[in-house]
C-alpha cells in the first residue's frame, strides 16, 4: 500500500514540524543578512531578528541593554560586511563590452530580491546565488532550541531560540552577548521576568 502525502505527514510528531516562529525569524534574519551583504544566515542575524520582536524574547534582550543599532555595530565589528558588487565586478570592463552593471543589478533584484547580485558574486558562479545558507552554529542553536521545546512538550518559541543562541558558546551571537555581560543565567532570568 502506497502512503499518500497526508498519511506520511500524520506520522510525524508535532515537535518535528517547524514552528511558525522559525519562519518569521528567518524572514527577519534574512533581511539582516542582506543588509550586511552576507550570503549565510548566522546567529547574529537571528539575534537581531529577536531584538526586533515585541514578545518576551525581544523584551528580555532589550531589557538586558541590547539594541538593534548596538548589535548591528557588534556584528559589523566581528564579522564585517560582504563585498560590494563593485569590488567583485569591474563595472568599467563590463561597460566596455556593452554590459551595464546597474541594469543587471536591477534585473537581478527584481527577479531574485534585494542583494541578489551581491550574493551571486560570492557564490562564484553557483546557480543558487539567490539562496541563503545557514551557518553550522545557527543549525546547532536551532537544534538545541528544538530539543528544549520537545522536552517540555511545547511548540518552539522565541525564548527557546534565544537560549539556543546563547548556548552556542563559539557563535557570533554568544560573543555579542558576552561582550555586553549577558550570561546564560542572566538571559534565563530576564526571559522568566518577561513571560
Amino acid at each position: 500500500m502506497k502512503l499518500g502525502r497526508h498519511d506520511r505527514r500524520s506520522t510525524r510528531s508535532a515537535a518535528s514540524e517547524p514552528a511558525p516562529v522559525v519562519g518569521e525569524l528567518f524572514e527577519a534574519a534574512q533581511l539582516e543578512a542582506i543588509a550586511f551583504r552576507h550570503d549565510m544566515i548566522g546567529t547574529e542575524h537571528v539575534l537581531l531578528a529577536l531584538l526586533g520582536r515585541d514578545d518576551a524574547a525581544g523584551r528580555a534582550l532589550r531589557g538586558l541593554g541590547l539594541t538593534v543599532a548596538g548589535v548591528r555595530a557588534d556584528t559589523g565589528r566581528i564579522v564585517g560586511e560582504g563585498p560590494a558588487p563593485e569590488a567583485v565586478f569591474d563595472a568599467d570592463a563590463l561597460v566596455a563590452i556593452g554590459i551595464d552593471l546597474e541594469a543587471v543589478r536591477q534585473s537581478a533584484e527584481t527577479t531574485f530580491g534585494e542583494g541578489a547580485l551581491e550574493r551571486a558574486s560570492r557564490r562564484r558562479g553557483s546557480c543558487a546565488g539567490a539562496a541563503f545558507g545557514v551557518t553550522p552554529r545557527l543549525k546547532q542553536a536551532l537544534e538545541s532550541a528544538r530539543q528544549d521545546a520537545a522536552l517540555r512538550g511545547t511548540p518552539l518559541a522565541t525564548r527557546d531560540v534565544a537560549l539556543g543562541l546563547a548556548q552556542q558558546r563559539e557563535s557570533v551571537a554568544a560573543r555579542i552577548l558576552d561582550a555586553h555581560g549577558i550570561s546564560l543565567e542572566r538571559l534565563v532570568a530576564a526571559l522568566d521576568r518577561c513571560r
